[in-house]
């Protein structure tokens, strides 16, 4: 799970991570450990997640999702996953599709009014395409 920082202002930067090594279960696995203040979430990722992660490319399999319904929300002003990405996705999806764009920056939908907005938007798709 990624590091999320409080909403309402605060470092937007994405975290550093620090490379060690963890003696559980036996071997000894690479992990990446977040090295921010510890006000955010921490997460523990193996280099094999951060590969396959790295190799990931929705763009080249968006289509297979039709004919189920795909709902993206996107930020504005987000930093992190820009929106020219989920429109780049959104233009070669197939119907039935829909891109909402929120005027917030990434993180900002993880709480508060951006977080009620944003799971509104989900319900209401999921009444309409799963009922």
């Amino acid at each position: 799970m990624p590091r999320i920082p409080p909403s309402g202002g605060g470092n937007r930067d994405p975290p550093r991570h620090a490379a060690r090594r963890s003696a559980s279960g036996g071997g000894a696995a690479r992990k990446l450990r977040s090295t921010s203040s510890d006000r955010y979430l921490q997460s523990e990722l193996s280099w094999e997640t951060v590969e396959k992660t790295l190799e990931y490319k929705p763009i080249d399999v968006i289509h297979r999702i039709a004919p189920r319904a795909l709902l993206l929300i996107g930020a504005r002003d987000d930093n992190v996953c820009p929106i020219e990405g989920y429109e780049k996705l959104y233009a070669r999806a197939c119907e039935p599709k829909k891109l909402v764009v929120l005027p917030i920056e990434h993180y900002d939908i993880y709480a508060g009014k951006w977080f009620d907005e944003s799971a509104r938007l989900a319900r209401e798709w999921f009444e309409r395409f799963l009922n």
